[in-house]
């Protein structure tokens, strides 16, 4: 079909029809430039056609400036032949300088030079504006629903939810985005479904609604969810509904806070009100001028006033001259912010003074002070009660004066009274005892401290007081005060005090200082009897009931006084029991002490007739002959001492058996005084112990030089070992085998502070006569493990031994002290050898193989040291299955040149390989010695050869350098 073609005749003859169509017509030439402007075109846009013929869309202003761009673009697309759109819409300007919009349509295109595009033109500026109102809309109802902060749910006209906007999406805890799809009732509580139907039927009718209702989110939190839905219709049809749900919790619990906060302030008003009202405190409320605004009832009570009589008047009118400037004072104090306290005194009613304690704090409205709150306590019992307190601290201070300074008990009996006199304003005081058959005045005083024979009148108001009785409280009656004394809990007697004034009052305060009367003179009354029974214990010993050191020593001067004049000698048997410590700590001190009882008991009845026998003190007696006669006697006393100190002893049905061992000094040879003689028959005991158990010696002047050598030697021994002189040495054992160091001795050596290094030689026999070697003994055990287990952590396994001696292996504690040493120093116990000497381990056979068989149990190892040299025999041996032999130094010093010593090792080695025992060889000082024990079979060696006994410093350098000793 041909295209229609349009020119200028045919379109003024559509113009009419255009015009009426509210459409203009624009024709365009090949150049795009107007070349037809109709009529219409001219009603149009308000432009005369001869303004625009002949322009283009780049020189006409007609186009908007906003739209220019795109038109213009347009035109050169169209000019390319590219531009495909043939209806555009864009803004143009009228003559009269509105602006309207305009729908250009291309109608056609043609080959001709002056009409080549014919365009039809509209205005589409009220559709325009219709639609962008319409858009307008549609976007504000879009920002609403997607950009509110409430979610919101569309739902269909059944009930199920089809969208959610993305307020409802993007809170997780609610699960909202889940909703999509779901029916309204999956959402809300079972027991809400119904509720909610009713209002989903509401909204089918039209209705808008508004409720509240209260979910669990996914958290279990409580939520409180206010909806409002509103019903969609289209087309006049119910469509569904749309649900804005507004999340309240925050708002609910802000409004529960707050109504919590304010029953909160009503409470804490109502108690403040309380606290004011009630309080059993006085408390008025002042204004800035000072004027009592409130006053509660106790603040009343304090002065006598009614309440109306107080508040409206001014404070000060109640306080006295004398303490008006403190009081204005401290109320600028409190007006100006701070708090304080001070103590007054006010007016009563009657115009009595009451003290008062005062409290002033800002009374606050807002941040503004209005006035002062006075908080008032009447302080009349507290200044009574501090007036009590300081009368009684001054009596107490009496008393505690007298109960000080006085010696004599009866002195102080009567100072006592003297105070009680003073205080009672009493004209005399007595001390009675009634603990007899007849009472009795034990002392009497009155307040001017004059002692004055007893009134016959007062006497007998005593008689009558005791004869009425008096309980534990003190009695007080119109003639006189009385208070019962008590001495070791039963009935003595009573204080009284008598002539007192009938107006004196008496206090709580002051039965309360009669009791401490009573207890000062309960106090004087027994001390004097124990003063006397001080003076009768002073000489017996408390243990045996003998006479003690003190007794014997008073009783021996008067003896020693009286013998010239009696031609008489007197001899001192001093007797101390052979071992009686090992008892003590073996047996207990309890059973030590029934032993010395029955032995004090024993001795005296046979000897009580010849003499006085004592103890002295710990295990040693002594007996004092008057007339000694002959040593012969004497000899025969001191055997008959022995005979019947070793008869058994049954204590709790066990045979207990003791020695003594007897020191005899006889005046006036041995001594001219008690002292010298004591002195001298302990110094000859001392002798006969050295010689044995169960002997006696008699002094003589030969004796004391040793003996007092070796009491000053434990005195230095006792002081060494508080003053830690004493160090140990170690010496290093080798095995022949590789000359390896697989052990060490430890050696204790003395460093005393004068005389250098001391051997243990020289101090070892008097610590094992003063027993000082138990206490040695132990600390050596312990430093030598301590430094032991150090090394055997740092340079592996390496034996100690250390030597035991004869008490240490006796002593009941020493278990528990070795075990007690190891685990402290965390050694191993198989790395631990305890030396015993032969003579040692024969003292005392079966008690030896017990603590043997006993360390042994707890890993320790066990060595014999200077076997051979004693008396001991292979059978012995063999039943204390020792581990370690170790062969004495005199022996391996005859190797290489006394056969006889040579057959002795060879002996003892292979015996000792025989019974599975290791051998030590002690004192190795030259290589054929160390090749001679390798060759037959010893195992180990320590001497010279190898190194000295060295200090722990030293020790530890020969471990570090790790030598090997080959010859």
């Amino acid at each position: 079909m041909p295209k229609a073609t349009y020119d200028a005749t045919l379109l003024e003859r559509l113009e009419p029809l255009l015009v009426h169509a509210r459409t203009a017509i624009v024709g365009w030439d090949r150049e795009l430039r107007i070349s037809y402007w109709s009529q219409s075109a001219t009603n149009l846009f308000g432009i005369d056609a001869r303004e625009m013929l002949g322009k283009n869309v780049e020189e006409s202003a007609f186009v908007h400036p906003a739209d220019r761009p795109a038109v213009v673009e347009r035109s050169l697309r169209l000019r390319g032949g590219h531009q495909r759109e043939r209806v555009n819409i864009n803004r143009n300007n009228r003559g009269d300088g509105r602006t309207i919009v305009c729908r250009w349509t291309r109608a056609a295109e043609q080959e001709d030079d002056r009409l080549s595009i014919i365009s039809f033109v509209e205005d589409i500026t009220r559709e325009y504006a219709a639609r962008d109102s319409i858009l307008e809309s549609e976007a504000r109802f879009r920002a609403l629903y997607a950009d509110n902060p409430d979610p919101i749910f569309i739902l269909d006209r059944d009930g199920f939810v089809t969208d959610v906007n993305d307020t409802a999406r993007n809170d997780p805890e609610a699960g909202y985005a889940e909703a999509i799809g779901k029916h309204f009732y999956d959402l809300v509580p079972a027991d809400q479904r119904a509720e909610h139907d009713a209002y989903f039927q509401r909204a089918r009718s039209g209705l808008t609604q508004e409720y509240e209702i209260t979910v669990a989110d996914r958290t279990d939190t409580q939520r409180f969810l206010s909806i409002r839905t509103v019903p969609l219709f289209e087309s006049g049809a119910f469509a569904g509904v749309y649900s804005i749900v507004h999340d309240d919790t925050l708002r609910r619990n802000e409004q529960e806070a707050l109504a919590a906060t304010e029953r909160e302030r009503y409470e804490s008003v109502r108690r403040l009100r309380s606290l004011f009202e009630a309080n059993p405190d006085g408390v008025i409320a002042v204004d800035r001028s000072g004027n009592i605004t409130e006053a509660n009832a106790a603040s009343a009570r304090i002065g006598g006033y009614a309440i109306d009589a107080i508040v409206g008047r001014n404070f000060e009118e109640f306080l006295t001259e004398e303490y008006l400037s403190t009081a204005r004072r401290h109320f600028s104090t409190a007006i100006s912010g701070e708090g304080c306290s001070f103590a007054l005194e006010g007016y009563r009613i009657d115009g009595s003074v009451v003290p008062l304690d005062i409290t002033l704090v800002p009374q606050l409205s807002g941040d503004t002070i209005v006035g002062v709150y006075a908080i008032l306590q009447d302080i009349t019992l507290r200044l009574d009660a501090q007036e009590r307190a300081r009368v009684q601290a001054q009596r107490l201070r009496d008393l505690y004066a007298i109960a000080s300074a006085v010696g004599e008990p009866l002195a102080g009996i009567v100072e006592a009274l003297r105070l009680g006199c003073r205080v009672f304003e009493a004209e005399i005081g007595i001390v009675i005892d009634t603990s007899g058959r007849t009472p009795k005045i034990e002392a009497s005083a009155n307040a001017n401290g004059r002692d004055e024979d007893l009134d016959p009148t007062l006497a007998a108001l005593a008689q009558r007081i005791v004869a009425a009785g008096i309980d534990a409280s003190p009695l007080i009656t119109p003639e006189a005060l009385a208070v019962p004394i008590e001495i070791a809990g039963e009935r003595f007697g009573a204080a009284i005090f008598s002539g007192i004034s009938k107006s004196r009052t008496f206090t709580e305060t002051d039965a309360e200082f009669l009791g401490l009367i009573a207890t000062l003179l309960q106090s004087f009354i027994e001390r004097g009897r124990v003063r006397v029974h001080l003076q009768r214990m002073a000489y017996v010993d408390v243990l045996t009931g003998l006479p003690n050191a003190s007794g014997f020593r008073d009783r021996l001067r008067l003896a020693i006084e009286a013998a010239p004049l009696r031609m008489q000698r007197v001899a001192v048997l001093f007797f101390g029991l052979d071992c009686f410590k090992d008892i003590n700590e073996t047996l207990g001190h309890r059973l030590g002490d029934r032993l010395l009882q029955a032995l004090g008991t024993r001795i005296d009845a046979l000897f009580s007739r010849v003499g006085i026998l004592a103890r002295m003190g710990g295990d040693e007696f002594a007996i004092m002959v008057l007339d000694a006669g002959t040593n012969d006697r004497l000899r025969d006393l001191a055997e008959q001492i022995i005979a019947a100190v070793e008869e058994p002893f049954s204590i709790d049905d066990f045979e207990q058996f003791l020695s003594a061992s007897i020191g005899i000094a006889v005046y006036p040879e041995d001594g001219t005084d008690g002292d010298s003689l004591v002195k001298n028959a302990d110094i000859a005991m001392s002798r006969a112990k050295d010689r044995g158990r169960g002997g006696y010696y008699f002094y003589n002047a030969t004796l004391e030089s040793p003996i007092l050598m070796r009491l000053s030697q434990e005195r230095l021994l006792r002081r060494a070992l508080e003053r830690n002189e004493f160090l140990v040495y170690y010496q290093p054992q080798i095995d022949l085998t590789d000359g390896t160091i697989v052990g060490l001795e430890a050696l204790v050596r003395w460093n005393h502070p004068e005389s250098g290094l001391i051997e243990p030689g020289h101090f070892i026999p008097s610590a094992e006569i003063s027993g000082l070697i138990v206490h040695l003994g132990r600390w050596v055990l312990e430093t030598a493990t301590m430094q032991a287990g150090a090394w055997v952590r740092r340079f592996g396994p390496l034996r100690l031994a250390v030597n035991l001696s004869a008490r240490q292996l006796h002593h009941r504690h020493l278990r528990q002290e070795i075990l007690g040493a190891l685990d402290a120093s965390g050694l191993d116990p198989v790395l631990l050898e305890l030396e015993i000497t032969e003579s040692v381990a024969m003292s005392d056979v079966e008690q030896a193989i017990a603590i043997v068989r006993e360390m042994k149990g707890a890993g320790v190892r066990m060595a014999i040291d200077d076997f051979g040299t004693g008396y001991s025999s292979l059978a012995y041996l063999r039943r204390f299955a020792f581990d370690v032999l170790k062969i004495d130094g005199s022996f391996v010093d005859g190797i290489g040149h006394e056969r006889e010593d040579e057959t002795i090792v060879k002996t003892l080695v292979g015996m000792a390989n025989s019974l599975g025992l290791e051998t030590v060889a002690e004192c190795v000082e030259r290589n054929d010695q160390a090749l001679f024990l390798r060759d037959y079979g010893c195992r180990f060696a320590q001497g010279f050869l190898y190194a000295p006994p060295l200090p722990a410093a030293e020790i530890e350098a020969l471990l570090q350098s790790m030598p090997s000793f080959h010859f």
